[in-house]
């Protein structure tokens, strides 16, 4: 319904503005670049913290980002929470217990594929 879509593309917007935007710029400079600015990456880390928060509670509710079923707000925000920890240098599911839950239930969804397996050559040596 309309309210759905809104709430939808309301998660796909704080997801492309405040929550892989932060995640996939630090995971980069972590993992590949390596040479980041302490003060940037204290940045990118306090606000990967503060929008995992605000996803945690959020589905600690509900066990899809908008409901009971998986809508493309899911996949938009899930693909960059599976790569490994030592690409972060922090574990987001073992901090975050209903966004692991939430992980598992994606993971769960018929035809689910790891980035890695989407990504023919990766992981990338590190």
């Amino acid at each position: 319904n309309e309210a759905e879509l809104r709430e939808i593309l309301r998660w796909i917007l704080f997801d492309n503005h405040k929550f892989t935007s932060y995640l996939a710029t630090y995971r980069f400079m972590h993992a590949f670049a390596k040479n980041g600015d302490t003060a940037v990456m204290d940045f990118f880390r306090a606000r990967i913290k503060t929008s995992l928060g605000i996803v945690e509670k959020h589905l600690e509710r509900q066990p899809f980002v908008v409901g009971d079923a998986p809508t493309i707000a899911d996949i938009s925000m899930c693909g960059y929470l599976y790569y490994p920890a030592e690409e972060f240098g922090f574990d987001i599911a073992a901090a975050h217990p209903a966004i692991a839950a939430w992980l598992g239930r994606i993971k769960a969804l018929p035809g689910w594929k790891h980035p890695y397996k989407l990504m023919p050559g990766h992981p990338l040596p590190t």
